[in-house]
């Protein structure tokens, strides 16, 4: 047992060789101060070189910062002290604490500071300003006012609160000088109540409506004439126009258009309803902001009323010449009926003469009577409308197509021009020219012309064919032409070509271009026949759409 016991003095040479070891070891390097691991006197004795640096970056950061708060807080100033308006922070007294530099209330900052803003506002003023104090420090309000200051002008000024955790601690005032503004105002208010006088003053109908057609305000006259309790402007038109002035207004009001229309209102004068012309044009002021509209209403019931008078008389006088000229009508009809008959006469001999053959052409003799029964029933049409005609009764125009009219006419006249020797070329556009007439008038001024021009190569013995173009040269507009092959026209022929009764034919009657010409321009359209430069004579009809 006392063999194990350790040796005390062997301990401390041990030890004393085992720290020989360490110190000297590769294993166990002297301490880095930079080293946070390190032994704590080193990093003790580097920490205030390591504060000093901290403090000193700090510092210039923060140097750096004032400098441009400064900086900023300067730029802020001169803003501030450029602006057109008087800028102040006032207490609850109302005793300017900051103020910019202003010339809007003399003195200028910062003589004003410590001064009441009573000083600079009458003595009326006094109260109501006080109480906008009061309002602004205890409920925290925004409000504005408009001043007048004698010998200074109008002022307009706006109060808010400076608040600190939810409480009023100063008030911002700011101050305008709205002088221009209001005697612009005012120059806009004397016109508009001179404009006002002198509508009233007129027998005109005048109305004006606001931008967001909320007012309207009219003259004495349209006063007068819609009554007094009017309410809204689509109360007093008549339900049959309600939505068509609805839909069309609401459209120029969003395009900010003038508006035009004739609608039915409802006059006070008598509590019937009047056809009233509506025209409006919106108002602008000169930077472009739009005021609403001025309008205008006139009475359309007196011209109406005059319009269909003049049209009842016109009727009778129409009337009372169709009686007068029934011999001309009568010369006429006969001269329409001519040629309808004269073809069912030559048809039906040429028909006649192929059954008495011992071998005929039931075909073509199909084809004659077919023909027959078509240039009967046009001379029944025309017997037809010259009765009409006599009538008093207006006969309405109808939609009809010029090119299938002008294919119908080909129709009934090519068997009569291939019978003569001639043939029809058209120049016929696939399209539609539809137009508003009378297309049995039309046609047999067709029918007169293609037989005219078959008349005059006829006269002259020449081979060829009669030409029907129809086209559209501008829009809206349409031209029928035939041409044809012959001698063209003499001097004395286009001097009086339209004239009643004149005639170059021996069995003719003279009625022949008059009529047509007289058929054309009751269409709106016009006649013309000249000589063709290259040989013959074209005659031109043009309508209108």
């Amino acid at each position: 047992m006392e063999g194990k016991r350790d040796d005390p003095s062997r301990k401390v040479a041990d030890s004393g060789k085992a720290g020989a070891r360490d110190v000297g070891s590769d294993a166990d390097p002297a301490p880095n101060p930079a080293d946070p691991t390190g032994p704590i006197d080193s990093r003790i004795e580097d920490l205030p070189a390591a504060l000093e640096g901290a403090l000193t970056r700090r510092t210039k950061f923060l140097h750096g910062t004032l400098s441009d708060l400064q900086a900023s807080k300067q730029l802020l100033r001169r803003i501030v002290d450029n602006s057109l308006l008087l800028i102040l922070t006032v207490d609850h007294a109302g005793r300017v604490l900051t103020s910019n530099q202003s010339d809007i209330l003399p003195p200028v900052a910062p003589d004003v500071i410590g001064r009441k803003i009573f000083d600079w506002l009458p003595e009326s003023q006094h109260g109501p300003t006080a109480e906008n104090l009061r309002t602004v420090f205890e409920h925290g309000q925004h409000l504005y006012e408009e001043i007048y200051l004698e010998g200074r002008g109008w002022f307009g000024s706006h109060l808010s609160p400076i608040l600190d955790d939810g409480r009023t601690v100063a008030a911002t005032l700011i101050v305008q000088d709205i002088t221009s503004r209001r005697e612009a105002e005012e120059h806009v208010r004397k016109s508009e109540a001179l404009f006002r006088e002198i509508a009233d003053s007129t027998p005109a109908m005048i109305w004006l409506l606001d931008p967001k057609i909320e007012d309207i305000w009219v003259n004495r006259a349209l006063k007068n004439f819609i009554g007094e309790d009017y309410g809204e402007l689509s109360d007093i038109v008549h339900p049959t126009d309600n939505e068509r002035y609805r839909r069309f207004f609401a459209s120029a009001f969003e395009k900010r258009e003038p508006y035009d229309a004739e609608l039915l209102l409802r006059s006070a004068l008598d509590d019937t309803y009047r056809p009233c012309q509506l025209r409006a044009i919106p108002r602008f002021r000169a930077d472009g902001t739009f005021l609403g509209y001025l309008g205008s209403c006139v009475d359309m019931s007196e011209l109406r009323a005059a319009e269909a008078l003049a049209v009842e008389a016109q009727e009778k006088f129409a009337h009372s010449l169709r009686v007068e000229s029934l011999d001309q009508l009568t010369l006429g009809l006969a001269h329409e009926l001519h040629q309808p008959l004269a073809s069912i006469a030559t048809t039906a001999g040429a028909a006649l003469r192929s059954l008495a053959t011992d071998t005929p052409n039931l075909s073509r003799v199909r084809e004659m009577i077919e023909e027959v029964q078509r240039q009967s029933l046009r001379a029944g049409a025309l017997v037809d409308h010259t009765r009409e005609s006599i009538r008093k009764e207006r006969r309405e125009p109808t939609e009809l197509c010029l090119a299938e009219l002008t294919r119908e006419v080909v129709k009934l006249t090519a068997a009569q021009a291939a019978r003569r020797g001639f043939r029809i070329k058209t120049q016929i556009p696939e399209h539609r020219v539809p137009r508003q007439g009378d297309g049995l008038q039309l046609q047999q001024v067709l029918i007169n012309l293609v037989n005219n021009a078959i008349a005059a190569m006829e006269s002259a013995s020449t081979d060829g064919v009669v030409e029907i173009t129809l086209d559209q040269p501008r829009l809206g507009e349409a031209t029928l032409c035939v041409r044809d092959f012959g001698p063209g026209l003499t001097d004395e022929v286009r001097d009086h070509m339209f004239d009643t009764y004149f005639t170059t034919r021996p069995a003719g009657l003279g009625m022949g271009l008059a009529i047509c010409k007289s058929i054309v321009e009751a269409h709106g359209g016009s006649l013309a026949g000249e000589n063709h430069p290259g040989g013959g004579a074209i005659f031109r009809i043009t309508l209108p759409e």
